[in-house]
């Protein structure tokens, strides 16, 4: 792994308390049998958004010392949380992450993926940062103990697009997130250069007080998506195919690394850019950026 960083100056139902989760979803999607150490604890609840009018799924996990005392813990917010990316879907394997390294907080999945080319892109990305911001962060900050100071968004390919649209919504007056983390963002898409533009011709040299990890990778993979296409069923699927398509047939390294250029030579005072390079294809690089992300955001506390 390779890094550089750049610094300058609605309605909701709690549908199970407590579900243990084996192989994060694999189990309507696939063969299990065989597979060890695959069991999390989690809540799963449901939100009706009156932004998107979409009904979402949320896979929540609190890390074991939650129930000990009373403190609060950063939440972390993953898109995609219904995907079931290798090896055991994003959610459990994102949990797994944070228990391996032994990093207290909070991870909510966000279900919906099958909407993700209306949600993530624009001009539908913001209603879904609406319902993220004015919906789901209320909802969750009101039934856990959180930290609403400490806030984490992440997504990959369209979802990591959308975690740079978010920041580009929200600064310079009103950041709901203290940490970005873009996996594989799709930085090609027209609606996004252009809201790009708009951004960096508004805000000037005005404070960005956040840090925006862009991770991207180098190998491209033909197993792999046929792998995937074939673990979620996407035949019948459009959304689900072109994510199949996306997520293995190369990687966005060139788009990611130009736009982290981009963004350095703007000298957004208070921005914490972080870059980071993997050797592994496009929805290879999810698991690894995340890792690698996490460590660096909770090692500067």
């Amino acid at each position: 792994m390779h890094q550089q960083v750049n610094r300058f100056g609605s309605t909701f139902r709690i549908a199970c308390a407590c579900l243990l989760l084996i192989a994060a979803f694999a189990a309507c999607a696939g063969d299990v049998h065989g597979r060890e150490d695959t069991t999390v604890s989690m809540t799963l609840a449901t939100i009706d958004s009156a932004q998107t009018g979409a009904v979402y799924k949320l896979y929540i996990y609190l890390p074991d010392s939650y129930a000990a005392g009373n403190a609060t813990y950063p939440v972390i917010y993953a898109t995609d949380g219904d995907a079931a990316f290798p090896p055991d879907g994003r959610f459990v394997n994102f949990t797994k992450i944070l228990q391996r390294r032994r990093i207290d907080a909070i991870l909510v999945g966000i279900g919906g993926t099958e909407r993700r080319n209306k949600d993530f892109l624009l001009p539908g990305a913001k209603a879904y940062h609406e319902f993220i911001t004015q919906e789901l962060i209320p909802f969750i900050d009101s039934h856990f103990r959180t930290d609403q100071k400490r806030r984490i968004l992440s997504g990959i390919s369209y979802g990591g697009a959308f975690v740079v649209t978010s920041l580009f919504l929200e600064a310079p007056d009103k950041l709901y997130f203290s940490d970005y983390i873009s996996a594989e963002g799709s930085f090609f898409l027209r609606s996004f250069i252009a809201q790009e533009r708009a951004f960096s011709a508004a805000i000037g040299t005005r404070s960005i007080p956040a840090t925006l990890i862009l991770a991207r990778g180098s190998v491209t993979s033909k197993v792999r998506q046929q792998e995937f296409s074939a673990a979620i069923g996407s035949r019948n699927n459009p959304a689900m195919s072109n994510l199949a398509r996306d997520f293995s047939d190369a990687t966005n390294g060139a788009e990611v690394a130009a736009f982290y250029r981009r963004m350095v030579d703007r000298h957004y005072p208070g921005l914490v850019l972080i870059q980071t390079h993997f050797p592994t294809d496009h929805i290879g690089t999810d698991n690894p950026s995340f890792e690698d992300a996490v460590i660096k955001i909770f090692e500067q506390e």
